[in-house]
């Protein structure tokens, strides 16, 4: 599994939690993991790769969309 398949499985698991609890509890313990870690520095050099094509497609108009359509289409998949 690639890293942007992981960040995409690990942001549907937390958008299915309504648990206000819950919630601070798995941010915190992300926090913990996190703590002292370099993020950058220990990223394989694929994952940097991966994020710098991500961030350049980010900027180009035709490769997003808007704010308000993102909401309608997380919508649906809410009443799915």
């Amino acid at each position: 599994m690639t890293v942007m398949e992981l960040k995409g499985n690990f942001h549907d698991l937390i958008a299915k939690v309504d648990d206000p609890a819950l919630l601070t509890r798995m941010f915190e313990q992300c926090l913990g993991l996190l703590k002292g870690v370099d993020l950058l520095e220990d990223m394989p050099p694929e994952a940097i790769l991966e994020l710098e094509a991500a961030i350049a497609e980010s900027y180009q108009d035709e490769s997003g969309v808007s704010h308000e359509v993102a909401k309608l289409m997380f919508k649906k998949l809410g009443n799915a």
